[in-house]
């Protein structure tokens, strides 16, 4: 009895050993309730609209057909421990699979719906790489990623935050909405060079700072590696 108790105490160690690494959560209540109270859903599709409008006349090449409807976004992660929230369902439900390998801001490429949970499912199977069960990917660049840190508290929007496996994730704009009008105002500087959208650094903290103020833009979601 006591060699079995003590076999059960070394495979119980074992098993945690062999768990996945998993950071804490990057977003506080506080950037939970921002992401719901500054969620607007006319200035997001206004902002997205600017962006693909940019794309369309610099000639990047980028394009995406039409999404799904929402009942088929929720479909996809209904039995994850999240809710799929309006802001990601506004997103897939306007854009499907993008055309080509084009980044849509800055060097981060979209990612559609289908594309998104592939990438869920991959990162929450591989061990090496900390990534929390109620993570959105959403826009890749690499190894980069932004997130929406998601809940099943049926608010609006998420806080997106900016994470690059070996360095603490950080909540990097308020929420989608915040996102793409801070990329969409800092288009007025941007320019297409080396395959992805180059925006001037002073222009686009400053529109950070004005849409998202009290958070952090980490180097590496700028461009500086």
């Amino acid at each position: 009895m006591r060699f079995s108790l003590a076999l059960l105490g070394a495979l119980v160690l074992f098993l945690s050993a062999c768990e996945r690494p998993e950071p804490g959560p990057a977003a506080k209540p506080v950037h939970q309730s921002r992401a719901k109270v500054q969620f607007d859903e006319t200035a997001f599709g206004d902002a997205l609209d600017e962006i693909a409008a940019w794309h369309d006349s610099v000639g990047t090449g980028w394009s995406a057909p039409a999404g799904m409807e929402r009942a088929a976004v929720e479909v996809l992660f209904e039995e994850l421990p999240f809710t799929v929230n309006d802001e990601l369902a506004l997103l897939w439900q306007r854009w499907g699979d993008p055309h080509g390998d084009r980044p849509f801001v800055l060097d981060y490429r979209l990612l559609s719906a289908d594309q998104a949970r592939a990438r869920y499912d991959a990162l929450r199977s591989d061990t090496t790489v900390p990534w929390r069960p109620n993570w959105i990917p959403v826009l890749a660049a690499g190894d980069r990623w932004l997130l929406v840190e998601s809940s099943r508290s049926g608010a609006p929007a998420g806080p997106v935050v900016a994470y690059r496996p070996g360095e603490s994730p950080v909540v990097a704009f308020a929420n989608l909405t915040r996102l793409s009008r801070t990329v969409a105002e800092a288009l007025e500087a941007a320019r297409w060079t080396g395959g992805h959208m180059a925006v001037d650094e002073v222009t686009l903290r400053r529109a950070h700072a004005e849409h998202n103020p009290d958070l952090t833009l980490p180097d590496h979601v700028v461009g500086v590696q």
